[in-house]
C-alpha cells in the first residue's frame, strides 16, 4: 500500500471563510500551515501536529489544515484522531480528495477492505486521474484476489502517472502470477526505468529469466539486485527472506532486513522496512524502536523521541531502547527527563557504561559533583580503558579544586590511552597549572600544541603558563 501523499495544492480549495481578523493573520496561519507541511515531507510528524493544530487555531473552517492534521495523527497510529480530523475536512470540503485518501488508507490499516475501497473511489469519482487511489485499488482488489479488477487499476494508475514505478513493478508481479512473463519483464524495467534504486524488479526479472531458461540475464540481474543492495550477502539472504516469507513471517522479516540496513548506515532503507513492518502490524514495538534508531541517527530528536516513547508503551523494555531515548532528550535540552531514562537503562544493565557516561555528564553539567564522580568511576569500573571517562573525572576534579593529585593521575592516563588527543593533553596542562608544576604544565600544553598547532585557546595557555613561569622566577 502506497503511503498517502499530502498535497499542498489543496490548500487552495480550502484556504476560505476564516473569519481573521487581518492579512497578517492569514499570513501567519499559511507560514504555520506551511511549516507544519515540511514537518511532514520530513517525516516528523509530531511537530507537524503542533503546526497544524496552530493553524486551525488561526482558522478553525481550514479544511486543509484539518487534514494535514489528520494525516500526522495517522503516521503517528493516532486513527480515531485522525479520522476525527479527516471528517472535519469532508464537512468542511466535501470534495478535498486527500480526504478520502487518508481515510482509505486508515481504513486499509484497519483490514476493513471494503470501506478502503469506497474511499478510494470516492476519490476516483472526484479525481479520475489520481494515480494514487487506483495504484491502491489495485493492491486491494490483488489481495482480494480479484485480479481483473487489480490489473485495471494497476493500469488506470500507469495512464494518470506512466512515471510511477510502482505501479509497473505491481502490474508486473500481476502479470507474473499469470506466467506471462513478456510483460512481466516490461513493467519491471519499466519500474527501473524510473527508479533506478527500485532493487524488487531486478529480484523479480532475476527469477523471471530463471524460469526461461535465460541464465545469463538472471545472474546479471541478480547481480544488479545484489550491487543495489550494497553486493552483500546479508543483504540478499536478508531480502530473500522477505520475498520468500508468507503473512504470517513477513513482519519478522521485514525487520531482520531492517537491521542489515541499519549495521550499514542505510537509514532511509531501514526507516521504510520498519514502516512496512508497521504497515502489516501497528502493534509492533520493535518497528517503533527501529523509527526511534533512525530517527535519532538523523538528529531528528522529536521523531526519535515520540517512536521510543511508543515503543516503551507497546512494551519494549531494553536498556538500549532508554538510552537511546535518554540521548534524544538530551539533544532536546530536557536534562532532567534525561535522566530518568538513563537510570532506567543502568537499572536494566548495571554494564551499561554508555549510560553511566550520560548520567555522569548530566550531573556534572548540574553542578551535582557526587552524582557525576559516581557515574564516572563506575564507567571507569567498567570499562578501564575509556579514555574519555578518565579525562571526564579528572576535568571534574580540577573544576571543583578537589584531590588535584588524582585529577592528574587520571589526565593522564587519557593521555596515555589516547596520545592524539590534544584536548587531553590541554586539561594535564591546567591541572598542573592548578598545581603550581609550572614546568610541567609548560610540557603538557606544547604537546597539546603539537597536536593542534591551530588552536588558539592552546596558545593563550601557553603564553599565560610561560608568564607565570617568568614571574615566578623574577620573585
Amino acid at each position: 500500500m502506497a503511503k498517502q501523499i499530502f498535497i499542498i495544492a489543496f490548500i487552495f480549495n480550502s484556504f476560505t471563510g476564516f473569519g481573521m481578523t487581518s492579512d497578517s493573520d492569514a499570513n501567519s496561519c499559511m507560514r504555520i500551515y506551511e511549516r507544519g507541511y515540511a514537518c511532514l515531507q520530513r517525516g516528523d510528524y509530531d511537530l507537524a501536529v503542533e503546526a497544524f493544530e496552530k493553524a486551525i487555531f488561526y482558522a478553525s473552517d481550514f479544511a486543509a489544515a484539518h487534514s494535514g492534521l489528520a494525516y500526522a495523527y495517522s503516521q503517528l497510529g493516532r486513527y480515531s484522531e485522525a479520522i476525527a480530523e479527516y471528517e472535519r475536512a469532508r464537512t468542511l470540503n466535501p470534495e478535498l480528495t486527500q480526504v478520502y485518501i487518508g481515510l482509505g488508507y486508515i481504513a486499509y490499516r484497519h483490514g476493513n477492505l471494503d470501506l478502503a475501497i469506497e474511499h478510494y473511489n470516492t476519490a476516483v469519482k472526484l479525481q479520475p486521474n489520481l494515480a494514487e487511489a487506483h495504484y491502491n485499488l489495485g493492491l486491494i482488489y490483488a489481495q482480494q484476489g480479484k485480479i481483473a479488477e487489480a490489473f485495471e487499476e494497476q493500469r488506470e494508475a500507469i495512464s494518470a502517472n506512466p512515471k510511477s514505478a510502482e505501479a509497473h513493478f505491481h502490474l508486473g508481479l500481476l502479470y507474473g502470477k499469470q506466467e506471462r512473463w513478456k510483460e512481466a519483464v516490461k513493467h519491471h524495467q519499466e519500474a527501473l526505468k524510473w527508479n533506478p534504486e527500485f532493487a524488487e524488479p531486478y529480484y523479480q526479472l532475476g527469477r523471471i529469466y530463471m524460469k526461461l531458461g535465460e541464465r545469463k540475464l538472471a545472474q546479471q540481474n541478480m547481480e544488479k539486485f545484489r550491487a543495489q543492495k550494497a553486493e552483500t550477502d546479508a543483504i540478499a539472504t536478508a531480502e530473500e527472506a522477505v520475498f520468500m516469507a508468507d503473512s504470517a513471517t513477513k513482519a519478522d522479516a521485514l525487520l531482520s532486513l531492517a537491521a542489515v540496513y541499519l549495521k550499514q548506515n542505510k537509514l532511509k532503507q531501514a526507516k521504510t522496512q520498519f514502516q512496512r513492518v508497521l504497515f502489516r502490524d501497528e502493534k509492533r514495538a520493535d518497528a517503533y524502536a527501529g523509527l526511534g534508531h533512525v530517527a535519532l541517527e538523523k538528529k531528528q530528536y522529536h521523531s526519535a523521541t515520540q517512536n521510543y516513547k511508543r515503543a516503551l508503551e507497546l512494551g519494549i523494555d531494553t536498556a538500549e531502547a532508554h538510552h537511546n531515548l535518554g540521548i534524544a532528550l538530551m539533544q532536546m535540552k530536557k536534562v532532567d527527563e534525561a535522566i530518568l531514562y538513563f537510570q532506567k537503562a543502568v537499572a536494566l544493565d548495571e554494564n551499561s557504561a554508555k549510560s553511566f557516561m550520560m548520567l555522569g555528564t548530566l550531573y556534572a553539567a548540574k553542578n551535582k559533583f557526587e552524582l557525576a564522580k559516581q557515574n564516572f568511576l563506575k564507567v571507569i569500573d567498567l570499562e578501564p580503558q575509556d579514555a574519555i571517562a578518565y579525562h571526564s573525572l579528572a576535568y571534574l576534579y580540577g573544576q571543583y579544586d578537589t584531590d588535584l593529585q588524582t585529577a592528574v593521575e587520571l589526565a593522564q592516563k587519557a593521555t596515555q590511552l589516547a596520545p592524539k588527543s590534544a584536548l587531553y593533553f590541554n586539561t594535564l596542562s591546567w591541572l598542573l597549572y592548578k598545581q603550581g608544576k609550572l614546568k610541567e604544565a609548560e610540557i603538557a600544553i606544547k604537546k597539546a600544541i603539537e597536536l593542534a598547532p591551530d588552536n588558539a585557546l592552546y596558545q593563550g595557555g601557553l603564553s599565560e603558563i610561560q608568564k607565570k613561569i617568568r614571574g615566578d622566577a623574577t620573585d
